[in-house]
């Protein structure tokens, strides 16, 4: 996938599809453009997603970029990533994350893979992916 995103272009909070690791490079950019991603760990999901509910909508919806004074207050952790040109971005498999993109425009590439360890747990989360909102044609 290729993502092009300018100053406060915003990826709303998601887990990615199937217990997938997830990869973004950030491969060109403005010279001081960045992104910053917010990401809880996947042993969080639970929390996370109540905390979504709570706040705003539900995190699997894909529609809602949480507040990040809101985020802060949160009862898990949230580790903030600043990504620039050149950064490679890996995402663990269920980590909730949201990105903000900062300071001009960037482009990045974007890749997913499940590795045999999380197999069941992506078999788990398709069927809960197409239950919630993405039916399989």
């Amino acid at each position: 996938m290729n993502y092009i995103g300018h100053s406060y272009t915003r990826t709303p909070g998601h887990v990615d599809i199937c217990a997938s690791i997830g990869h973004n490079m950030m491969v060109h950019s403005d010279p001081s453009a960045c992104a910053y991603w917010f990401v809880a760990k996947g042993n969080d999901l639970t929390a996370v997603e109540k905390f979504w509910r709570e706040n705003g909508s539900a995190l699997r919806s894909e529609h809602h970029f949480m507040d990040i004074r809101k985020l802060s207050s949160a009862n898990f952790q949230i580790s903030v990533i600043k990504q620039q040109r050149g950064d490679l971005v890996i995402i663990p498999p269920l980590a909730a994350h949201q990105v903000l993109n900062m300071n001009g425009r960037s482009i990045k590439v974007a890749w997913n893979r499940i590795i045999p360890k999380f197999l069941e747990y992506s078999l788990h989360e398709i069927k809960l992916y197409n239950e919630l909102m993405k039916p399989e044609g």
